[in-house]
């Protein structure tokens, strides 16, 4: 009997963490950052987007208790207020007409100087020679405490910065696209003040979203079994 429970306490766990998102909510935030200013360097071959004064952006807590922190760029500055701003850095390598590759680190900071920071990295598709278009994944995310523990644009009631789940985290670019593109390998194309959006979700590492299905199924099972 102990080992028909055991199997089915497998089976099920299996069955939880394969549901994902839709069993634990797994998404645990996402952002999205509008109008930031995208340059390319052929010397340094360095793409950068920062804010803008007429950048906004939106980072989200979607797990409970939730919140929102929104940022928009100042009239009287260069980007978003106080200690607040975002900053794409992609290294960028094999260009051809049509594609070409990226990897770097993604910064978005608060207004009080805490951070969440990752690694990017992807592929850039030329569309009709007019915009560059990204697919690619988020990972090894970290969020620093430097500030007051609390991701705080400069409208939005922000959110905590503690979560159930330790990080890093993983995460996927839902969108990154950039209005120039960069040329070739033996022609690159030097562009600055190019319209960029991204926005993205961050989630548990896949192992980490295994020990809760594991910890979920097992509170689970010794409720029933305590009935």
């Amino acid at each position: 009997m102990k080992r028909r429970k055991a199997i089915w306490l497998g089976c099920a766990v299996c069955s939880f963490a394969l549901a994902g998102n839709s069993a634990f909510g797994a998404d645990l935030m996402s952002f999205t950052y509008s109008d930031l200013s995208g340059s390319f360097d052929s010397n340094s071959l360095l793409f950068n987007a920062t804010d803008t004064q007429v950048s906004a952006g939106d980072v989200t807590r979607l797990l409970s208790p939730g919140g929102d922190a929104v940022f928009a760029g100042t009239v009287a500055g260069n980007g978003f207020p106080s200690l607040a701003a975002v900053d794409l850095s992609l290294d960028i390598s094999n260009i051809t007409a049509t594609t070409a590759d990226a990897s770097g680190m993604l910064t978005m900071t608060d207004v009080t100087g805490d951070t969440i920071i990752g690694s990017i990295q992807g592929t850039w598709d030329n569309v009709s020679g007019i915009a560059a278009v990204f697919t690619g994944t988020l990972s090894n995310i970290l969020m620093s405490n430097s500030g007051d523990g609390t991701f705080d644009g400069n409208s939005g009631p922000g959110f905590s910065m503690n979560f159930p789940v330790t990080p890093p985290f993983d995460g996927a670019v839902v969108t990154l696209e950039s209005g120039n593109w960069f040329g070739t390998a033996a022609s690159p194309n030097d562009f600055s003040g190019a319209t960029t959006l991204i926005s993205g979700v961050i989630v548990p590492e896949p192992a980490t979203l295994g020990l809760l299905a594991l910890g979920a199924m097992a509170v689970a099972f010794n409720r029933r079994r305590h009935r």
